[in-house]
């Protein structure tokens, strides 16, 4: 049986927008087709909700919540001093992006990883998500793992 972990950006519930519809209906054929799938998740501030909503889908599901509100004073330092892709570390991560880039959330996804993997794959359901299973990869191949294929 296939085991999947999925990287969601934001909680897909409750489907409002087309967005949030893909996230959720991709949860949910995974989860019909057969396939073992544990996600992690960023609960923003914004799209807020309980995780419970998506328990019927997952074996295991964890979300971390940070405040993605864009602000001056964020901006500006990254404009300055911003982060570095993980995959380009020559390249800057956008603020866009690195509102979503949190330190404490890659920590748990990589101990997440680690307690109920490995995977078969990592879905990294959006641009958001990307650099999320960038930083997961960088962790495990530090640590001497073979990271999954990430979609």
């Amino acid at each position: 049986m296939m085991k999947v972990l999925t990287l969601f950006p934001r909680m897909p519930v409750p489907p409002r927008d087309g967005g949030a519809v893909v996230m959720l209906e991709t949860l949910r054929e995974l989860h019909h087709s057969g396939v073992v799938v544990d996600a992690f998740l960023v609960n923003t501030k914004r799209h807020h909700a309980h995780p419970s909503e998506l328990q019927p889908y997952c074996r295991v599901l964890r979300a971390y919540s940070i405040d993605t509100t864009v602000t001056w004073y964020h901006a500006l330092r990254n404009l300055f001093f911003p982060k570095r892709q993980a995959w380009a570390p020559h390249h800057p991560l956008s603020y866009w992006l690195e509102r979503f880039v949190v330190d404490k959330a890659i920590v748990e996804l990589v101990q997440m990883y680690r307690e109920h993997g490995p995977y078969d794959l990592v879905n990294a359901d959006s641009l958001f998500s990307v650099e999320m299973a960038a930083r997961l990869e960088m962790a495990l191949k530090a640590s001497g793992e073979t990271p999954p294929p990430i979609l």
